[in-house]
């Protein structure tokens, strides 16, 4: 699971998935969609712009749709399932915590400029709620 996108070589690992895998089996692969916690990336993203000056981190080197293309390229048959839901965030702290855990932040000189920044920047609903999409997916490829 989420393993596609942390390979230096992407292609050379669905070669190797390919490769090892029986006659007639199966390899379950599960990615993130682009969009997914996009409202959180956005957020951190903005934060770290107002705070740093600093470009935003590439958030997915492999996503579900771009990893169906470098699938197909080695199994004959890709059954995609996709999976959407939305977190519900009632407090600035998870998101705050988020930021912070994140490798890109953590040699920020001033932690607690981008921790208030965030806080500033979430877009709550009327009932104080941060909602933020998931989207994710499996790949069965056989």
């Amino acid at each position: 699971m989420h393993m596609l996108y942390h390979v230096p070589e992407p292609v050379a690992a669905v070669r190797e998935l390919r490769r090892i895998t029986r006659p007639a089996g199966q390899v379950l692969v599960v990615l993130n969609g682009a969009d997914h916690l996009c409202e959180l990336r956005d957020l951190i993203a903005a934060a770290l712009r107002d705070i740093a000056d600093d470009e935003p981190p590439l958030w997915e080197r492999r996503t579900l749709d771009d990893s169906v293309e470098l699938l197909a390229s080695e199994f004959a048959q890709i059954t995609r399932h996709e999976f959407t839901g939305e977190l519900l965030i009632p407090h600035p702290q998870p998101v705050e915590d988020y930021g912070r855990s994140m490798i890109t932040t953590q040699n920020l000189q001033d932690p607690g400029a981008f921790a208030a920044a965030v806080s500033r920047g979430i877009p709550t609903d009327d009932q104080g709620i941060f909602r933020v999409r998931t989207h994710c997916g499996c790949l069965v490829c056989s």
